[in-house]
This record gives C-alpha cells, sequence and structure tokens, in this order.
C-alpha cells in the first residue's frame, strides 16, 4: 500500500527520447491537481538540466539507488519513463504507470503489462490519467 500521499513522476531517463517531455510533465501535474491529487516531478541530479530548471513541483535525487528506493518506496503513485523507478515500484506493492515515446510493453513491469497501465507521450495528459485509473489508483 501507499506510504505517501504524492504521486511522483519520473521524469528522467539515460536516453534523451526517453525523458517525459517538461509541457507533458506539466499538463499532467495540472490535470492530476484538478483531480485532487498533489504530484510533484522527480529527476536525479544532472540527469534533466531542463527539468530542474524548470517551474514545476519537483524534487531533486542526489545519484543513489538507496535514495531512489526511499523516494519510490514513499509515493502514492509511480509514473515513470524509465523502467527502474516502476520496477522499485512494483517490488513495493505500488502499481507504477508507465510512459514512453513508443510502444515498448516487452519491459514493462507485470503489473503495468497485465493492466495496461501505460501511456505514449503522443496520447498526453488523459492517456496517462486513463493509464492510472487501471491500476486502480
Amino acid at each position: 500500500t501507499p506510504k505517501g500521499s504524492k504521486v511522483r513522476i519520473f521524469a528522467g531517463s539515460r536516453l534523451e527520447k526517453k525523458k517525459i517531455p517538461l509541457a507533458l510533465c506539466e499538463q499532467l501535474i495540472s490535470a492530476l491537481a484538478q483531480r485532487g491529487e498533489e504530484a510533484e516531478v522527480v529527476a536525479l541530479e544532472n540527469e534533466y538540466p531542463a527539468l530542474q530548471a524548470a517551474p514545476l513541483p519537483k524534487l531533486i535525487l542526489p545519484h543513489s539507488f538507496k535514495g531512489m528506493v526511499n523516494c519510490v518506496a514513499e509515493s502514492k503513485l509511480v509514473i515513470s519513463a524509465d523502467s527502474l523507478p516502476a520496477h522499485i515500484a512494483e517490488i513495493h506493492g505500488l502499481r507504477p504507470v508507465v510512459v514512453s515515446p513508443i510502444d515498448n510493453s516487452y519491459w514493462l513491469p507485470r503489473s503495468s503489462f497485465d493492466s495496461g497501465a501505460w501511456s505514449l507521450f503522443d496520447q498526453g495528459a488523459s492517456g496517462i490519467l486513463d493509464a492510472i485509473d487501471k491500476t486502480g489508483g
């Protein structure tokens, strides 16, 4: 069960094309706020400089596996562009939502794959909200 009260959006990735676009992060935070959810974007230090400069609610983590695990574990819901936070969320009993520029469902955590809790960037915030609804969250 979720320990935290925040929806955390892990927008970064080692691959530039997999980073959730800032405009989509902004739309998603706004759409979640309309649902009464508090959300913040999470990035590792130096991982996504444009995000770190953006005027969005955010949490910047040091490059630390333990820090990432703790941050994920203390989330209400995890939305991720990368598989690591999504898999950590599943290990902690959270049903993550994965967002991607292309369909690459082969690397999804099992719960996301089984429930269809994933979305493509071009589906916008509404597609991500639909994926969240599939988690039961």
